[in-house]
């Protein structure tokens, strides 16, 4: 991300990188911070640390794009990132590499961009699209909003959950009221 802004700044100097969490290691930001000072973009990255969950919303509906950008390994080709849905909750299109679990969502929704390789220039690439056309983010943030909206929400899985429970374990039909 650091990289990919040192080509954003370029030709839109007034974007942010704003990353929000922790570092497990102190000595980790640290690095970070000289790296941000080696490629000159210090000044328009802003490393905000750990945000209370409560918060969260007012920070990503703020955000023109959103990056899900996570290291190529077997476990994230399983694993289901939360921060694509953080993301299309609060209507913010989202940039992310080719990772199945983003191809799936993402694609499925039409809710953002991926990219096929994990680099500087396709992740400054994607942004620059997406903040140039302010007409594609909000229909892409359009669209992954209203698929939360209507499918990838706790009630939702909650009717789908208690629907592969009834196929494989039926309730006598004489408690109706079993679930609740």
């Amino acid at each position: 991300m650091a990289e990919a802004m040192v080509y954003i700044k370029a030709q839109a100097p007034d974007v942010v990188l704003a990353m929000l969490g922790g570092w497990p290691i102190d000595s980790w930001r640290l690095e970070y911070e000289q790296l941000l000072d080696r490629l000159g973009v210090r000044d328009v990255v802003e490393l905000c640390g750990v945000i209370p969950h409560v918060q969260l919303g007012t920070y990503l509906r703020v955000a023109d794009v959103g990056l899900a950008l996570l290291e190529e390994s077997p476990k994230h080709q399983k694993n289901i990132a939360t921060k694509q849905f953080d993301y299309m909750c609060c209507g913010v299109p989202v940039v992310a590499n080719n990772l199945r679990p983003f191809r799936e969502f993402l694609g499925c929704a039409n809710a953002g961009i991926i990219i096929n390789r994990c680099e500087p220039r396709p992740i400054a690439d994607a942004c620059l699209r997406l903040l140039g056309d302010p007409s594609l983010r909000y229909r892409l943030g359009q669209n992954g909003r209203r698929k939360v909206e209507q499918e990838w929400n706790w009630e939702s899985q909650a009717r789908e959950l208690q629907a592969a429970f009834l196929r494989v374990i039926p309730l006598d039909v004489a408690q109706p009221n079993a679930w609740q």
